[in-house]
C-alpha cells in the first residue's frame, strides 16, 4: 500500500482501488499527472472562503474550473472516485445500522432481566445479568470516529455537472440516494439526461426536508422527466412519512400547474391530518379545472381549525374566482368574511357545524362567523341556529366584554327556555371578576 500526502489530508490507495493510477486513462496520466489530478479532486471538498473574502473564488470553484478545462478525459476518474465514496458511505451506514441493532437487542435483553426480577418483587442484581449470558454489544468507537466526506461527494457531483458528460448519468442517479448530494445530483440530471430516474428522484424528494429551493428544484427535475400524476398519487398513498407526504403533495400541485391532474387526490387531501398537506391541497384545487366540488372543498377549508390553512384556502378561492391573490399572505390579507361563512354553511357538509363552533371560540375576531350564522338562522336555517346554540361558544362570547352586547342579542333571537337555563348554569360556573376600587384624592 502506498500513502499519498496531499495539502489537505493523507489518502491511502491500494493497487486494486478503482482510482489507482493503473486504472486511469493514459491521456490523464500523461497530461495532468496522477498527483495533480488527485489534488484537484481533493480540493472539491473545500467550498468555504475566507471570512474576509466571502465572495472570492473557493478551492472548489478553482478545481471545477480547472477540471472543466481539462475536458472529457477527467470524467472517468471523477465517476470512479464518486462511486468509491458512495460505496464507502453505504458501508458506513450499514455498520451504523448493525451497531444500533446490536445495542437495541442488548438494551431489550437487559430490560427483560430487570422486568423478570421486578415480577419476583426484587431488584435485578449483577448475578441475574451474568446468569442471562447477555452478549456485550460491539464498541461504537469505530462508527463514531468516522468522518463523512460528504462535502467531497457534493463537489464531485458539481464538477460532473459542469463537465456535462453523459457518461456521468448512472453515478448521478446513484448519488440521489445520498441525502447530502440529492439536490446537487437532481440539478445535474436536469442537464445530463438519465434513463428513467423518476423513482430515485422521488426517493430523494421524500428524504429532503421541506425548504423551498431544494425541494422545489428536485420536484422540477421530476416533472422535467415526464412523471405522470398517477405515479405521484400512488407514491403519496403509499408514503408513510409526514415529510414525504408533504413533499409529494406539493409535487402533485406543481404538476397541476402545467398539465391536467384529477382533482380527486386534492379533494381527499383537503381533510388530511397534516396542515402542510392541506396547504398543498389548496394550491392544487386552485390549479385544477373549477367545479362545484372543488369550490365546496375550498369553502370548507376556509373554516379549517388551522389559521394558515384558512387563509390559503381563501386565497385559492380568490384566484379561482378571478379576484386576485396569491398563495402567500396572512389572515389580515385574506380574512374570513360573513359571506364566506354563509357559503360554507350552505355546502351542507357535516363538518361545518364543528368548525364554526371552534372558530367562534378561537378566532381573534369571531364576529363575522357569529353574524353569518345569525343571518342564516333568521332566515329559518336550522343548521345555523343549531351551530350557534351547540356547546358553549356563544355563551363565552356573551360574557366577553368586546362581544357581549351583540352575542346576547343573537342569543335572545334564537334561544329557547332550555338554552336559557343552560346558559345560567354555565354562567354560575364561571369565576367572579374582581373589581378594583380606587379612592379619589
Amino acid at each position: 500500500m502506498t500513502v499519498r500526502a496531499t495539502g489537505h489530508q493523507s489518502v491511502a490507495r491500494t493497487p486494486c482501488s478503482p482510482v489507482c493510477p493503473l486504472s486511469r486513462p493514459a491521456s490523464v496520466v500523461t497530461l495532468a499527472g496522477v498527483a495533480e489530478l488527485d489534488d484537484l479532486i481533493d480540493d472539491l471538498a473545500h467550498w468555504r472562503t475566507s471570512d474576509d473574502y466571502y465572495d472570492a473564488e473557493s478551492a472548489r470553484d478553482r478545481a471545477i474550473r480547472t477540471l472543466a478545462a481539462r475536458g472529457p478525459a477527467v470524467v472517468p476518474v471523477l465517476v470512479a472516485r464518486l462511486d468509491e465514496l458512495l460505496a464507502e458511505r453505504a458501508r458506513h451506514e450499514a455498520a451504523a445500522a448493525a451497531l444500533k441493532s446490536a445495542w437495541d437487542t442488548w438494551y431489550a435483553r437487559m430490560d427483560q432481566v430487570g422486568d423478570e426480577a421486578e415480577r419476583q418483587g426484587r431488584v435485578a442484581t449483577e448475578a441475574d445479568f451474568r446468569a442471562a449470558e447477555i452478549e456485550q454489544p460491539p464498541s461504537p468507537d469505530e462508527v463514531r470516529a468516522h468522518r463523512d466526506p460528504y462535502q467531497l461527494r457534493q463537489g464531485i457531483v458539481q464538477a460532473l455537472h459542469q463537465l456535462g458528460d453523459q457518461r456521468a448519468a448512472p453515478v448521478l442517479v446513484a448519488a440521489l440516494a445520498d441525502s447530502a448530494c440529492v439536490w446537487y445530483a437532481a440539478l445535474a440530471l436536469r442537464d445530463i439526461r438519465a434513463e428513467n430516474p423518476v423513482g430515485p428522484l422521488m426517493d430523494g424528494l421524500v428524504r429532503t426536508a421541506r425548504n423551498g429551493t431544494m425541494t422545489d428544484e428536485i420536484a422540477a427535475t421530476i416533472i422535467g422527466y415526464g412523471v405522470s400524476p398517477e405515479t405521484v398519487v400512488a407514491r403519496f398513498t403509499a408514503e408513510p412519512t409526514a415529510q414525504g407526504r408533504v413533499n409529494l403533495m406539493e409535487l402533485l400541485a406543481d404538476l397541476a400547474a402545467g398539465q391536467d391532474v384529477s382533482a380527486e387526490a386534492f379533494l381527499a387531501a383537503a381533510g388530511d391530518e397534516l396542515a402542510e398537506v392541506r396547504w398543498a391541497a389548496t394550491d392544487g384545487l386552485a390549479r385544477v379545472p373549477r367545479t362545484t366540488e372543488t369550490e365546496h372543498a375550498l369553502l370548507l377549508m376556509a373554516l379549517d381549525p388551522e389559521e394558515s390553512v384558512r387563509w390559503r384556502a381563501i386565497s385559492a378561492l380568490r384566484r379561482v374566482r378571478g379576484a386576485g391573490g396569491t398563495a402567500i399572505g396572512g389572515s389580515r390579507s385574506f380574512p374570513l368574511t360573513e359571506d364566506l361563512v354563509r357559503e360554507a354553511v350552505g355546502v351542507r357538509d357535516g363538518r361545518v357545524q364543528t368548525r364554526v363552533q371552534s372558530l367562534l371560540t378561537e378566532l381573534d375576531d369571531p364576529m363575522p362567523v357569529l353574524r353569518a350564522l345569525h343571518s342564516l338562522a333568521a332566515g329559518d336555517d336550522r343548521r345555523a341556529g343549531a351551530a350557534l346554540l351547540d356547546g358553549e361558544a356563544l355563551f363565552r362570547l356573551m360574557l366577553r366584554d368586546g362581544t357581549a352586547a351583540e352575542a346576547n342579542a343573537v342569543f335572545e333571537s334564537v334561544a329557547g327556555p332550555a338554552d336559557v337555563t343552560r346558559f345560567e348554569q354555565f354562567k354560575a360556573t364561571q369565576p367572579k371578576q374582581r373589581r378594583r376600587w380606587f379612592r379619589r384624592r
